[in-house]
């Protein structure tokens, strides 16, 4: 196959993570291509409610203290990216709460909060008269609710646009509607990217294409275990200041052994131009679709409403859905193949909340072959050695 260009190192990926990788990689003097096979953001990213936060991460063996780091370490980085790349990407830190229904949440999130504080986290756990103080207008039957004020979004849209204009502008190259069919591999080492356009020469390859990022490990003979689950959103009409900050309900935080440590949630977030996104639903999915279904459609709108009973005459504008791609563990796969010299992977959910410090971990780690944070518990060998963690008390 003809060459049609050459990099130190070549992209998988246009969503979240890839551009903010390509930005890093760009800023550390590399000569970067990035390729997506669709358009920015097309993927997870173009399909999120974009938040950053602290209060959703709460398992049965608790939190790992490295996950932590990093969510604390991506949280630094956004604020210094509001300067760094001079534009706005809709950076909003309003807090948010998570409301309170039941006896056994209120155990469980006064556990979370005593957690959370113990490791840096500002949090608090509020009684329902000052629930009814921050969000006078969620459901009066709740107990009362955890409060983090650090918590907030971005646009993702946006923060796609920006980051990727900054890499173009240190010399970064994209192409869009661009597929990778293959990858060339010489004695163990990435020589080369095959994509319907030609060849790009290239001793360098991360996977960073989220939906695809099975697909393009096994160009190279690696196992990438990830689930498909789609999320249900609904946008409503432009209304007057319903709440201030973000509005959630978790009603499961733990989970069973076996099951995916991703809670079943309501999440409800007003955005400056005044529309309310509604969602969402967690559905198991064995073939990738973004359908929207009256069941999943009724499913969210029920639940936004008996969180904020208000709701109920507000009328819909908009429904969409995307796929999440989670490893098995719900935590990130990190680093260099160790099969493969040259090939990384950088496959996560909660891509907008990691996203600054996995480009950063990952640019550190194909330049200086050591990032700021450890990576050992996030490497693709784990499902074969099951690493262990040091969990959040």
């Amino acid at each position: 196959m003809k060459v049609f260009d050459q990099a130190d190192v070549c992209i998988i990926g246009g969503g979240i993570v890839g551009t903010s990788l390509a930005y890093n990689l760009a800023k550390r003097k590399k000569d970067v291509i990035l390729i997506e096979r669709e358009f920015l953001a097309s993927g997870a990213s173009g399909s999120t409610f974009a938040l950053i936060g602290f209060q959703w991460f709460k398992y049965d063996t608790g939190v790992p203290l490295l996950f932590l780091e990093y969510c604390k370490e991506s949280y630094e980085i956004y604020k210094r990216l509001t300067k760094e790349l001079g534009s706005d990407f809709e950076y909003r830190i309003t807090g948010s709460i998570v409301t309170i229904e039941t006896e056994d949440e209120l155990e469980q999130r006064a556990e979370l909060v005593d957690s959370l504080k113990k490791n840096g986290i500002e949090i608090s756990l509020l009684n329902q008269e000052e629930t009814f103080e921050k969000e006078p207008l969620v459901n009066p039957n709740n107990l009362g609710s955890t409060f983090c004020p650090l918590e907030g979004e971005i646009n993702p849209f946006k923060m796609v646009t920006c980051t990727t204009g900054r890499a173009r502008e240190l010399g970064a190259r994209l192409y869009t509607h661009t597929k990778a069919k293959g990858i060339d591999v010489q004695n163990g080492h990435v020589k080369g990217l095959f994509t319907d356009r030609g060849k790009i020469a290239t001793d360098c390859i991360v996977n960073a294409s989220g939906s695809c990022g099975a697909e393009i490990g096994m160009m190279v003979g690696l196992e990438i275990p990830l689930k498909m689950q789609k999320g249900q959103v609904l946008v409503t009409e432009s209304i007057p200041p319903l709440i201030t900050r973000q509005v959630h309900n978790i009603k499961r935080i733990t989970v069973k052994k076996g099951e995916l440590p991703i809670p079943v949630s309501t999440e409800i977030v007003q955005i400056p131009s005044g529309n309310v996104f509604l969602g969402g639903t967690r559905e198991d999915l064995r073939f990738y679709e973004t359908k929207n279904t009256p069941d999943g459609i009724n499913t969210v709108a029920k639940k936004a409403i008996h969180l904020i009973p208000r709701l109920k005459d507000v009328r819909i504008i908009r429904a969409f859905a995307g796929v999440r791609h989670i490893p098995l563990d719900g935590y990130p796969i990190l680093g260099e193949s160790e099969a493969v010299r040259g090939f990384f992977n950088a496959i996560l959910h909660a891509g907008v909340v990691l996203a600054p410090i996995v480009g950063q971990i990952t640019s550190d780690l194909i330049t200086k072959g050591r990032a700021q944070l450890p990576i050992e518990s996030y490497v693709l060998s784990r499902f074969q050695s099951g690493a262990n963690r040091q969990v959040m008390e």
